[in-house]
Formats: structure tokens, C-alpha cells, sequence
């Protein structure tokens, strides 16, 4: 039996730490890139147990010439573009490099295997940043896009080149459209680890508090377990075609900090309303509050997307609801 080669770029990442744990366990033989070179960026592989499984690249996906060569050399069965500068706030600082960095990565990619790699399946990770302000509640595949950020813009820029792919070369391209997902893999500087630590700081007995910006926006709150499923499971389909990865439910930011609240025996009780609202605990501490200052300017509306085609075609099966998430990033 051949055993596959996979190229996940962006690896250290959440998502390429979860998708190479579930790559190696269907017996791939997983290949990945990372842009940075500090001692810690491997930390989510390592927290899996799987960096040694791996064959890390030390490769520039901004430089044409250098992807060409690799793919030419490897010719891998799937290529999963994960990497992308990703901060939305981010963004605004540096529109330039985010909507270059990011669009010339995929470009290189596909362009690569149109000329030296055909039978190469490619995915794109796209965002449902992409929508922006999009009055629709619930996202369909045929939804217009209405970006209002650059990081936004970059990922629909990406979509469109490998649609255009796809449909000029018949590259067996996938772009799968997630939602939120949160993890305990994910990034300290995310809303929602900033809310689980927070709340084992409390449990332990530190006098800590919490300030956030509105807590009211409503999120779709997946699992990255769930979601690379879903990648994997879109480039073993006869034909290509998009995705979209949600769940179909969304909840408010407030409503994740009573759900978690709940795992560390602590009841909130909020008084005031946005920007004034604070919550206090059991004792009347106060421990959480609100503040403009942290809120984005230009922020997506709450909405949530329709994954029954996913379901449909792909035998996709949630195993995760926001519970079961929360529980996880608490464990780990």
C-alpha cells in the first residue's frame, strides 16, 4: 500500500498541529513549514507528542522559486495551505504585506503544481471574515462577500486564485470557509484562552481580574478537531469543490464566560450594560468589565454559516459543541 505524503504549510499553528496529529494517524508521511525559527514554535507538535513524526522544511513559500523546487522534488499527494499572517487588528497597521504575503503564497502553490505537479490535491483555508458585515445570519456558499478589514480582504483574494485554478486547470483545489474554533492549542492572545486562564487563575485562589472589549458579539464556536476532519475528508472526494466548516450555532462572547464560569464553580452575576457592564462573582468581587478600548472598530456581524452540503457529502459528524471545547481547553 502507497503511503501518502502530505505538505501542511503553517504547522505550528493550531490547525497544522491538529491536522498532522490526524494525518500521521491514517499512516501519511507528513511534511511541514514553519516561518519562524524560535526555539518555541513547535510547542503545539510537541504538545501532541508528534514533532518527531514529522519532516520539518525550512522553506520561504514567499519565494517562487524555492516552492517550485520543492514541489517539483516531492510531488506530494496534498498540500494543506494553513499559513497566512492572520491578525486582524494586525491588518490595518500593515495592509500591504498582509494582502502580498498571503496571496503570493498561494499563488506559488498552485502555480507550482500546474506546471510540475498535477495530481497534487491542494486546500486553502479560507474565513468567514470574509463576510464582514453581512446582514444574513446564516452564510450559504453563494453568499456575497462583503470584507472590512485587510486580513479579510488577503483571504478572499486567496479564494478567488485557487477557484480560478480550479476552474482554469482543473487542479483538484478545496477551499473550506471555517468559522471560529478554539482550542487549548490555541494562541494565548485569543479571547478565549484569555478567558480559560483567567478563570484557573481565579480557581486557584489568585485575585485576578478580566477586562474585555464587547462581550456581547456573538461567535460560531467550533473545534479544530472537527475542522481538519473536514479538510482531509474534502481531498478524498471524486470532484473538487468548496466548503463551508461551522457549526450552525452561535453564542455571545458573555455566554462563553458563563458556560466556562460553570467548569471552576463560579456564578457570574452581571449589573450594568455594555460598555458599563461588570461581572461579579458568588462573593460580589468584581472580576470582569468591559471597555471600548478593547473592542474592533471594524468588527464582523454575529452570523453562522450553512454546513449541510459538508454534512451531506462529506459524512461529516461533529463531535464537539462549545461545552465540550471549553471542557477541553480546560483539561489542557
Amino acid at each position: 500500500m502507497k503511503i501518502k505524503k502530505a505538505l501542511i504549510t503553517g504547522i505550528s499553528g493550531q490547525d497544522g498541529a491538529y491536522l498532522s496529529k490526524l494525518l500521521l494517524e491514517k499512516n501519511y508521511k507528513v511534511y511541514g513549514i514553519i516561518r519562524s525559527k524560535s526555539k518555541n514554535t513547535l510547542w503545539r507538535l510537541k504538545k501532541l507528542k508528534i514533532k518527531n513524526k514529522i519532516s520539518i522544511l525550512n522553506i520561504n513559500l514567499n519565494s517562487y522559486k524555492s516552492v517550485l523546487k520543492l514541489i517539483k522534488k516531492a510531488k506530494f499527494d496534498e498540500i494543506y495551505n494553513l499559513a497566512s499572517s492572520s491578525s486582524v487588528a494586525e491588518s490595518f497597521k500593515n495592509p500591504k504585506k498582509y494582502l502580498k504575503n498571503n496571496t503570493d503564497i498561494v499563488i506559488n502553490i498552485l502555480e507550482s503544481i500546474r506546471l510540475v505537479s498535477n495530481n497534487t490535491k491542494f486546500f486553502q483555508v479560507s474565513s468567514s471574515e470574509m463576510y464582514g458585515n453581512s446582514f444574513q445570519k446564516k452564510i450559504e456558499l453563494n453568499s456575497k462577500p462583503n470584507p472590512i478589514n485587510p486580513y479579510a480582504v488577503s483571504k478572499l483574494n486567496c479564494q478567488n486564485i485557487t477557484q480560478v485554478y480550479r476552474l482554469n486547470y482543473k487542479i483538484f483545489a478545496v477551499c473550506g470557509i471555517c468559522f471560529n474554533h478554539e482550542s487549548s492549542l490555541r494562541d494565548k492572545k485569543y479571547v478565549s484562552k484569555k478567558i480559560i486562564s483567567f478563570l484557573k487563575n481565579l480557581k486557584k485562589g489568585k485575585n485576578s481580574k478580566l477586562t474585555l472589549g464587547n462581550i456581547l458579539k456573538k461567535r460560531d464556536w467550533g473545534s479544530p478537531i472537527d475542522y481538519v476532519n473536514a479538510f482531509w475528508l474534502s481531498l478524498q472526494q471524486k470532484k473538487p469543490q468548496d466548503y463551508i466548516m461551522c457549526t450552525g450555532q452561535f453564542y455571545s462572547i458573555k455566554k462563553f464566560i458563563e458556560i466556562a464560569s460553570k467548569f471552576v464553580n463560579i456564578k457570574i452575576k452581571w449589573k450594568g450594560k455594555y460598555p458599563n457592564l461588570i461581572g461579579y462573582d458568588q462573593n460580589h468581587n468584581e472580576i470582569i468589565k468591559c471597555t471600548k478600548k478593547f473592542e474592533r472598530e471594524f468588527d464582523t456581524n454575529g452570523f453562522t454559516g450553512n454546513y449541510e452540503l459538508t454534512k451531506k457529502k462529506l459524512k461529516w459528524k461533529l463531535k464537539y459543541n462549545i461545552r465540550d471545547i471549553i471542557e477541553e481547553m480546560f483539561k489542557n
